[in-house]
């Protein structure tokens, strides 16, 4: 039975699954719909840059809300459970035009998108369709998600262009010297940006304890993702067995020798050296982790224990694809423990304004009040023996103070009956310590707890090829 799945065009990661499926099923659509009033649209940048790719293009239904009120999360929230939960037909709604308001687009959705008379699904239930398909065919399935997205036997002028640029990204290594087993670290940092899932981004302390692990005897690295101030690249310089892959679809390269599906050049550079090397993927769960599954290569991802939205991608595993779970007790990153915490207090996990907002709070606080600004913030001596203020200083102090209280703050039990003593007790504990013995003590609270790490780097070492 043909399908039509909404999408919001903020949910770009879901893209690569759901081509997947229209590849399988020839006669699915997808409901696009664009609001560039979301900061995180990436309907233009992203997800039709990727359909148009895939030869997608003419079964994209899009709507553009962006000049009406209408918001797509909202409009998301109206339409999600509806096909599950078999909800009733909307008003049917007569109008001259492009839809404007919430009932005339479900009446669109509804009635004239094939199939019609219909609610669409969930763009979230095509991890379920995707599994059916593999489940009742797999050879058949993979085979035509890898024509899709034209990666199979790779012809001489494919391959020549991928080992130029692994020539060049792996100049430090050499290409004689990679190691049998590749593992591809992926960061994902679309939280810390605005996106979803704060919880799920990755810390980059977390990926250098995976990289130190690795690195030194047992692997070669690919370091790939969300880049943020250099710091995969400053991981990357530190051994010639770390090659710094991230943000690749910025290179000048995949235009100028794969003109017109430059994303699908880079999903065959993995599955090339795939071709000499065992590769294996690792991150926390993302939309372009899905893709390295269901191109055969293993693939782990990370999410904690208690992750309302994960349970979905089990599914995966079900149907034989490689793509596997490794539940964490927290996740290596302070905003994304900060978001996990309250999930797991049974609280929406709060937004990265939520989180900036708190510490805000908390910095104005400290630089407010003259006992805690006086006690530590100043940084030398003037004239007559005076201490100076120094604001940039202690703008910065203030702030380590203050993300150190947010995450202890967090090992509290809101109900006990101690709750404000303990919290206020945690600050005045913070400031008989000075600002390098703070600092030291937050960078402890991030990356990986020893036994997540020796979880993850325990499977990943358990597909090594020898």
């Amino acid at each position: 039975m043909p399908e039509k799945i909404f999408q919001a065009g903020y949910m770009s990661g879901d893209s690569y699954s759901a081509s997947a499926y229209m590849a399988i099923e020839p006669n699915a659509r997808i409901i696009l719909v664009k609001d560039t009033k979301e900061p995180q649209d990436k309907t233009d940048s992203v997800v039709l840059k990727f359909y148009r790719e895939c030869g997608l293009a003419d079964r994209v239904d899009l709507f553009d809300i962006s000049g009406t009120t209408i918001k797509a999360k909202e409009l998301w929230t109206a339409i999600k459970d509806n096909y599950k939960e078999r909800a009733p037909a909307p008003p049917k709604q007569t109008f001259v035009g492009a839809p404007t308001t919430t009932p005339q687009l479900l009446s669109r959705f509804y009635y004239d998108i094939v199939p019609k008379n219909s609610w669409p699904r969930a763009i979230t239930a095509v991890t379920g369709l995707l599994a059916n398909a593999f489940e009742s065919g797999y050879g058949e399935s993979a085979k035509k998600v890898a024509d899709l997205w034209k990666i199979g036997k790779f012809d001489t002028d494919t391959k020549f262009a991928l080992w130029e640029y692994a020539g060049t990204r792996f100049a430090k290594t050499g290409v004689d010297n990679i190691r049998n087993n590749i593992v591809v670290i992926w960061s994902r940092q679309s939280g810390k940006k605005g996106g979803a899932h704060v919880e799920l981004d990755s810390s980059y302390a977390g990926i250098k304890q995976i990289v130190d692990y690795f690195a030194p005897a047992k692997a070669t690295v690919i370091l790939a993702g969300d880049e943020r101030n250099g710091k995969l690249a400053a991981l990357a310089a530190g051994s010639t067995q770390v090659v710094n892959c991230a943000e690749m679809w910025k290179d000048k390269f995949w235009s100028d020798h794969f003109a017109g599906v430059p994303v699908l050049a880079q999903l065959a550079f993995f599955k090339f050296l795939e071709e000499g090397f065992k590769v294996i993927h690792v991150g926390m769960r993302s939309g372009m982790l899905e893709t390295m599954g269901l191109l055969g290569m293993t693939t782990f991802y990370l999410e904690p224990d208690v992750c309302p939205s994960g349970d979905r991608m089990l599914a995966f595993s079900r149907a034989n694809i490689p793509y596997t779970r490794i539940q964490i007790q927290a996740p290596p990153g302070l905003t994304a423990w900060d978001a996990q915490t309250s999930i797991e207090s049974g609280v929406r996990a709060p937004t990265l304004n939520g989180w900036n907002r708190k510490l805000s709070g908390q910095i104005d606080f400290l630089m407010r009040n003259n006992s805690y600004r006086n006690f530590y913030f100043y940084s030398d001596t003037g004239p007559r023996g005076r201490r100076l203020f120094h604001p940039d200083q202690a703008q910065r102090d203030a702030e380590i103070y203050a993300k150190a209280k947010i995450m202890l703050e967090k090992r509290l039990n809101p109900s006990a009956p101690t709750y404000k003593t303990d919290r206020d007790k945690i600050l005045e504990d913070l400031l008989t310590k000075n600002p390098d013995t703070v600092k030291a003590e937050l960078k402890a609270m991030r990356g990986f707890y020893q036994t997540d790490l020796d979880k993850i780097t325990g499977a990943i070492e358990s597909q090594f090829r020898t």
